[in-house]
């Protein structure tokens, strides 16, 4: 719904309220692991097209992968989606149920580099938005 741009020339942008597949991305992938697991089940009897070489396209693997995630919290899109672009992404319900998810995608070269700071960063602000959340449900 939403997207801050960074100051290097060279940075990944993504077109808001364009759609992006949930297999290869890491939006999608942390989305996909707040899914009951009959929901993930019935999305993975789905055809999962190659976007690039690194894309995870055998519903075994991706829900192997999935569970990494529901495991550690955190996805990890690196180059499945577009070359040349990696990203980290969580995914976080409200206080209704609704799933919502925030990724930083960055240019590889500069990905590989600052991926503690941006995990750092991304965990930050999945505390601040639980934060908001409970502090609104004392409201």
């Amino acid at each position: 719904i939403d997207q801050l741009h960074g100051s290097h020339r060279l940075r990944a942008v993504s077109a808001v309220g364009e759609r992006f597949p949930l297999y290869c991305t890491a939006c999608g992938k942390s989305l996909l692991a707040t899914m009951p697991p009959a929901q993930l089940s019935r999305y993975l009897a789905g055809d999962f097209p190659a976007h690039t070489k690194s894309t995870l396209t055998d519903p075994a693997a991706i829900r192997k992968e999935v569970m990494r995630v529901k495991r550690e919290g955190m996805a990890l899109d690196m180059e499945e989606h577009t070359e040349g672009i990696c990203a980290l992404g969580i995914a976080f319900k409200d206080p209704l149920g609704r799933a919502y998810a925030i990724s930083i995608p960055t240019p590889t070269t500069r990905f590989k580099r600052n991926q503690r700071q941006i995990k750092a960063t991304l965990l930050q602000c999945r505390d601040s938005i639980a934060e908001h959340f409970a502090s609104s449900r004392g409201s």
